[in-house]
């Protein structure tokens, strides 16, 4: 169960001009507030200003609100700009009156984890992501040519074995863009996996992918 709140940090390059980083700063936050909209009126029917406090509690457990700018990876022409990873969140089955998320599942071994005690990670930690991510994801041709560009959110569970599995487009926003952003997160490496009570878990995250020309 979610017990506490997350942060979501951003590596800042010293290469990257104020102006570029603020850019991806406003987008973050942008899509954060969007997604936190969203589930507010799919959950409770309303807007998330018109929440409750323990209702946008519950909500910002999974899209947080607060954003730690600790850095951003390189901007270029060529290669979409990319906010880091976002905290592993359990797919939202439903809120309880506790307002803490469950995972339905047939049984304990097949659980995906919202909380664990060591959370999974990809090798070398975030900034090797961030990496690994820049120089493998490529700007579609028929995208860029017709000037599209966004954020496309990628769903994937990181498997107790540190497999990439179901991985999915829970936003997307061009479908060559969002054939991309699911081919990158489909070949990354292992990640060391979640650990719970000395026993490697599943853990699933979100990754809003942001696709940006200049």
């Amino acid at each position: 169960m979610v017990t506490s709140n997350h942060k979501i940090t951003v590596q800042k390059n010293a290469k990257t001009t104020a102006l570029d980083y603020q850019a991806v700063m406003d987008a973050i936050r942008a899509a954060y507030k969007e997604l936190r909209e969203d589930l507010a009126n799919e959950k409770f029917g309303k807007g998330f200003a018109e929440c409750s406090y323990q209702e946008q509690k519950a909500i910002s457990l999974i899209y947080p609100q607060n954003i730690v700018e600790l850095g951003v990876c390189d901007i270029s022409s060529d290669k979409p700009v990319m906010p880091p990873p976002e905290i592993p969140v359990v797919k939202v089955d439903e809120l309880v009156e506790s307002n803490h998320l469950l995972v339905q599942t047939e049984d304990d071994s097949d659980k995906i984890y919202d909380k664990v005690e060591e959370l999974p990670a990809f090798p070398g930690g975030e900034v090797a992501l961030m990496r690994f991510l820049s120089d493998n994801m490529k700007y579609p041709k028929v995208a860029r040519e017709s000037g599209i560009q966004g954020r496309v959110v990628v769903q994937f569970v990181v498997g107790s074995d540190g497999s990439i599995c179901n991985a999915k487009v829970i936003r997307g926003i061009d479908p060559y863009l969002d054939k991309e952003a699911l081919r990158v997160v489909s070949v990354m490496p292992r990640w060391k996996p979640g650990m719970q009570k000395g026993k490697p878990v599943s853990v699933q995250y979100t990754m809003p992918l942001m696709f940006r020309l200049e």
